[in-house]
């Protein structure tokens, strides 16, 4: 799916904010961004919850729900 919308010049981080929240909007595609760029260079969920304030298991259902898609 994100490959798709990347060769459709479509902005990847909505995308990825519908995958895991159901909606983008300026909250979500700020979190998905987070998500994409720190899986890239191997971000894991501790870090990932650091980074973005929340509860660690919250940070791994993030992970989980990207990678479902």
């Amino acid at each position: 799916k994100l490959l798709n919308a990347f060769k459709n010049d479509e902005d990847i981080h909505a995308r990825t904010a519908i995958m895991i929240f159901g909606e983008s909007n300026y909250e979500t595609r700020s979190i998905a961004k987070s998500i994409n760029f720190g899986l890239i260079y191997g971000m894991g969920y501790k870090t990932l919850s650091k980074n973005l304030k929340i509860e660690a298991n919250l940070a791994k259902t993030y992970i989980e729900k990207y990678f479902e898609n």
